[in-house]
């Protein structure tokens, strides 16, 4: 669990939801390439993003993920905050690995058909 959160956001348990670092380089490297060339969400944000908001990129759910991060961070310990994130990246996988799984048996039992 502790290489995956180094791996994805590696000042986790020092930020409050959102990575002020993080969101820096971002921006100098998007305005370097003149496009959103980099994403900056922490794990926080990208829990909040995909349990409780949408995926589309606008500035103003961009703002709604980076202040229910904030809340959330505060409502929360690090290690529950993590587990929630940890729990829906593994179910999030499981059901892909499902999905996938179910589609080799279709197309498996179609061609022995």
């Amino acid at each position: 669990m502790l290489l995956w959160l180094a791996a994805e956001d590696r000042r986790f348990f020092s930020h409050s939801g959102i990575d002020p670092v993080r969101i820096l380089k971002a921006l100098i490297v998007d305005v370097r390439e003149r496009d959103i060339a980099q994403g900056a969400s922490t794990l926080t944000q990208q829990f909040v993003k995909n349990y409780f908001l949408t995926p589309e990129r606008t500035w103003q759910r961009k703002f709604a993920d980076a202040y229910m991060s904030i809340l959330l961070e505060k409502r929360l310990s690090k290690e529950q905050s993590s587990n929630c994130t940890a729990t829906r990246f593994i179910l999030a996988s499981q059901a892909h690995s499902a999905i996938v799984d179910l589609g080799k048996r279709r197309k498996h039992s179609s061609t022995n058909a």
